[in-house]
């Protein structure tokens, strides 16, 4: 078994702006392919980190307080269970950043609640409130703190124990075999679709928006201009 927490007012507030602007400057000097390249390999790593949470032999909880935002929801969305207190909340923030989520929320979240939902808040980015959340099935329980929540996961993790250890790899590796494929090839897409199309400039007009607490202004995108198709000439 293992429990997943996280320290403080919230599981996790997002990605280190900061630390992101950093990475906006690339590699400077680096040539363009080899920096995409190694950008896409960056991806697939991190994708092994959070897949690592439904490969576990073992099943995993999460106890989530506060907001869990960003990659942290991609990685509680792989877990098995998630306990949460009432005033957590999730939002795959990459929408509001002019990024694609790519660490695994795009793939799992739509298994978990509905596809129409889970389609919402990946276009807009509003927040999923712990009620909601419950109601639609992404959490198993909801506790008044976070002291509370903790118990509630123990003692989920004290029954499921309880059971044999070869059954509980056994159940997982079904449960997950239905969708394995699917999102492990979708995560493959995202990997090399962020690699080739992620460009800093929505990023940055995202980050200096967020930073003056205004709307973000984007450029269209650019028409494609398709040579006409002749006609076959009409036959007698």
């Amino acid at each position: 078994m293992a429990i997943l927490r996280g320290e403080g007012r919230n599981f996790c507030s997002g990605i280190d702006v900061a630390l992101l602007e950093r990475f906006l400057g690339g590699d400077e000097g680096a040539e363009v392919g080899r920096f995409r390249a190694n950008l896409r390999l960056m991806l697939l790593r991190m994708h092994e980190a959070m897949s690592a949470m439904e490969q576990a032999r073992f099943a995993t909880i999460a106890v989530l307080q506060g907001a869990c935002i960003g990659a942290a929801l991609d990685l509680v969305s792989a877990c098995d269970l998630r306990v949460a207190t009432a005033d957590a909340y999730f939002c795959i923030q990459e929408i509001h950043m002019g990024l694609v989520a790519d660490l695994g929320v795009l793939q799992r979240l739509s298994t978990l609640i509905p596809a129409a939902i889970a389609r919402e808040l990946a276009l807009t980015g509003r927040r999923l409130g712990a009620d909601e959340a419950t109601r639609l099935g992404f959490l198993n329980r909801v506790a008044p703190d976070i002291a509370t929540a903790l118990d509630v996961a123990r003692e989920l993790a004290t029954d499921i124990s309880t059971k044999s250890p070869l059954a509980i790899w056994g159940t997982k590796e079904i449960l997950n075999d239905f969708d394995r494929r699917r999102v492990e090839d979708s995560l493959r897409y995202v990997a090399a679709w962020n690699s080739g199309m992620f460009m800093p400039e929505d990023v940055q007009a995202s980050v200096a928006a967020a930073r003056r607490k205004q709307r973000a202004t984007y450029r269209d995108l650019m028409p494609i201009d398709l040579p006409a198709i002749p006609r076959n000439p009409r036959r007698d």
